[in-house]
């Protein structure tokens, strides 16, 4: 009865608050708390594999993300008792965080020392004994990791969060099978050398520096047997930073370089890690294969891979060129594209990941990832291939946190423990090759190369992956995951690659002025502009901006002022000039074409190609038939010697003066009539000289005088006659008309 009374009473309480609550307006309510929130990492799990007794220590970070303090904090170790001793069941661990719980009796926990703040990070540390596993001493792999508890707002305990890792179990080192391991580490960039010495920043200098991303990851690998597989464009660049460069900020500032030294120690310690160990050159640039094979530029790869080919070291073994494909890129069409069309050779080599094939088809990788895979479309039919382990490097449980260096070693271990407990009696090997996203600064690589240390780990290089003879495999089927160039990447490439093309169609010799802008095109195209939109964008603008440039220094030469170049045509066929000058250092070969816009009768004769000097001028002649008088809207273009474009067309206007037809009839009638009234006076007058010779003007003009003169005649008097006609009267035999003397 007494436990009734507290209940009604709890229950009548909760009637007047909600009354309360309702009779309230709603704006005045106080808004609710965030949800506690928390994340967790492990930066630190020692030993990487214990053995059965070893104790196991655990560290790492508890952030809190959200806006509540959280008291009385704990953090506690935790294990899923799931032991996993298949590389299957390995893949299949859930993903959801839960499974990994505590045990009635904790594991291990730790208290820490204050509530922990919102967005205040505190660390911890887990030792746990082998004991308060409580798991059997048989080999395999757990998952384990740790939780953390604080109180809620109502004051009860609650988990606010997880991370797990990978926990291999082995048993002692005597039993343990050998994994001939090798581990190909990527030294690649985003392109950062606008031209010349011009570079867009000085992220590259410091990512050479030791404690840059790659001076840490050559570091790393030097100390231990891997495979490089490097940019050749990142090694130019860097060549180029060590002898000085300038910095082009993006309000198109110039500034010395920071740096250039850590460019040249870089180089320096590269030069000795590639006689240690086997280099693999990427296709120059690293291009997107995918992006451009499937947007009508496999040209631009086939080219990437010529311009490896020829890339030499000075001293030391030659470098092997090769070809990087991911889940999604490695299919038959890409591989094909990639692996034809240059000098190859024969220790030429792919790597694509296993998971580029479904689980289905997937190839078996032991006793060695040697493979012939197949490529129907392609001349050669087939692609040497290493299919490298996507697994070893796949990382973590969780998806948070899969990347980071701790899970990533772990989940290394893991799968190399399960390869030497349960791969087929022989041989076994494996070759782990991280995605281009792997490791940001570096540390990713430092911890991951603690796995060649493991007991059962054979550290080797490609060279003693690639003996023998290689399996035969069907082509990847899988789509693609990562993304690719976008629209406009893919639009300006092919604007750049347009432009480039008609420079070097455009100037006498091409090698030294376009070849520098051709490395560039080879790098517009590449994988490092992922998540770098912006950077990309501002070197496709500077290099198109750059060749629009050299292009347009070779132009029509128009009247000042003049919007359109007016020239005039004084018969139905004739000439009138144009003239281009070349404003390049150096001398260029043009045509000119032009055609009517409005008009169909103009024609236009072919021209001929001239050649224009440095600094030069030449004018065409350009002959021009047009059947009708009027003005002619046309356009003038300059062309290559292949016909090529050359910057944008001209407007001409060509005023046609000559008469048609008609005209010319009635001008050669009027001609015609002129001449024969001509005639008849001239005919008319020598008659009538013949007949009255005495009236020659000749003897008018210039009369010879009689010695003795007679007298002057008088003057004839005037007459009246009626009617004015005169009667019988002969007029004197001088004035008569039409009448002269006989001939004769």
């Amino acid at each position: 009865m007494f436990r009734r009374v507290p209940r009604l009473l709890t229950g009548v309480g909760a009637g007047l608050l909600i009354a309360a609550w309702t009779a309230v307006p709603q704006a005045t309510a106080a808004p609710d708390a965030d949800e506690p929130a928390v994340r967790m990492t492990i930066d630190s799990f020692l030993p990487v594999a214990p053995k059965p007794g070893d104790t196991v220590k655990i560290s790492g970070t508890v952030t809190n993300t959200g806006t509540v303090a959280l008291s009385k904090p704990q953090t506690h170790a935790c294990l899923d008792p799931v032991r996993r001793t298949t590389r299957a069941e390995l893949a299949a661990v859930p993903a959801k965080a839960e499974s990994c719980e505590g045990r009635d009796v904790p594991i291990a926990y730790q208290e820490l020392d204050t509530p922990l703040a919102p967005q205040a990070t505190a660390r911890f540390t887990l030792t746990v004994p082998w004991d308060s596993w409580h798991v059997t001493d048989e080999p395999g792999v757990y998952v384990v990791g740790a939780y953390f508890r604080a109180t809620n707002p109502e004051g009860g305990r609650d988990t606010y969060g997880r991370v797990r890792t990978f926990m291999p179990v082995m048993p002692a080192a005597a039993t343990m099978r050998k994994v001939d391991t090798a581990v190909v580490l990527p030294l690649r960039y985003r392109p950062t050398q606008l031209g010349g010495d011009q570079f867009a920043s000085g992220d590259l200098a410091a990512a050479l520096g030791p404690e840059g991303r790659l001076g840490r990851q050559l570091r790393a690998g030097m100390s231990k047997p891997v495979t490089w597989l490097a940019d050749p464009g990142l090694l130019d660049d860097a060549k180029r930073i060590s002898t000085g460069y300038q910095v082009r900020t993006p309000d198109n500032k110039l500034s010395p370089g920071p740096d250039p030294q850590h460019a040249t120690d870089w180089l320096k310690k590269f030069d000795e890690a590639r006689k240690q160990d086997p280099v693999v050159l990427l296709p120059y640039g690293d291009p997107d294969v995918a992006s451009l094979v499937g947007n009508d530029l496999k040209q631009l790869v086939k080219d990437s891979r010529q311009k490896t080919s020829s890339f030499e070291f000075a001293g030391g073994p030659a470098p092997r060129s090769g070809l990087w494909l991911e889940t999604g890129s490695a299919n038959d069409r890409n591989l094909a594209a990639a692996s034809t069309g240059f000098e190859t050779h024969q220790t030429d080599i792919a790597f694509v990941p296993s998971w580029s094939w479904p689980v289905k088809d997937r190839p078996v990788l032991t006793p060695k990832p040697f493979f012939n895979v197949s490529t129907p479309s392609g001349p050669s039919k087939s692609a040497r291939t290493v299919v490298t382990d996507s697994a070893l490097v796949a990382g973590g449980p969780d998806t948070t946190t899969a990347s980071t260096p701790v899970q990533t070693r772990q989940r290394f271990a893991a799968e190399t423990a399960l390869l030497s407990l349960t791969a087929p009696k022989g041989p076994v090997s494996a070759v782990a090759l991280p995605a281009r996203s792997f490791d940001s600064d570096g540390r990713t690589t430092q911890v991951l190369l603690q796995g060649l240390d493991l007991p059962w780990v054979n550290a080797v290089t490609l060279d003693q992956i690639t003996t023998g003879q290689p399996r035969a495999v069907e082509p990847p089927t899988m789509p693609r995951t990562t993304p690719g160039l976008n629209e406009s990447q893919i639009r300006q490439i092919k604007q750049f690659k347009q432009q480039l093309g008609v420079y070097g169609g455009l100037v006498t010799n091409p090698a030294p002025a376009v070849e520098p802008l051709r490395f560039q095109l080879l790098r517009a195209g590449s994988t490092g502009w992922r998540g770098r939109l912006v950077d990309a964008q501002r070197f496709l603008s500077f290099q198109l901006s750059t060749v629009n440039s050299q292009v347009g220094r070779v132009h029509l030469v128009r009247p000042p002022k003049a919007k359109q170049i007016k020239v005039t045509l004084s018969g139905s066929k004739g000439t009138f000039p144009l003239s281009v000058v070349n404003e390049l250092n150096q001398s260029v070969r043009v045509n000119v074409r032009v055609f009517a816009v409005n008009r169909s009768d103009l024609q236009i004769a072919p021209s001929t190609m001239i050649t224009l000097p440095p600094k030069g001028k030449g004018t065409f002649q350009i002959e021009a038939t047009a059947q009708q008088n009027g003005f002619i809207q046309a356009k003038v273009q300059v062309v290559t010697a292949g016909g090529e474009p050359v910057g944008p067309e001209q407007g001409i206007v060509i005023e046609a003066a000559q008469y048609g037809n008609v005209g010319w009839i009635l001008v050669g009638a009027a001609v015609a009539l002129l001449f024969g009234v001509s005639l008849i006076r001239i005919y008319r007058r020598i008659r009538k000289e013949r007949r009255n010779p005495g009236d020659s003007p000749a003897a008018e003009a210039e009369p010879t005088p009689a010695p003795d003169a007679a007298p002057a005649l008088n003057d004839i008097p005037a007459e009246a006659h009626p009617n004015g006609v005169p009667a019988d009267s002969e007029a004197p035999a001088t004035v008569r008309e039409g009448v002269g003397r006989t001939d004769g």
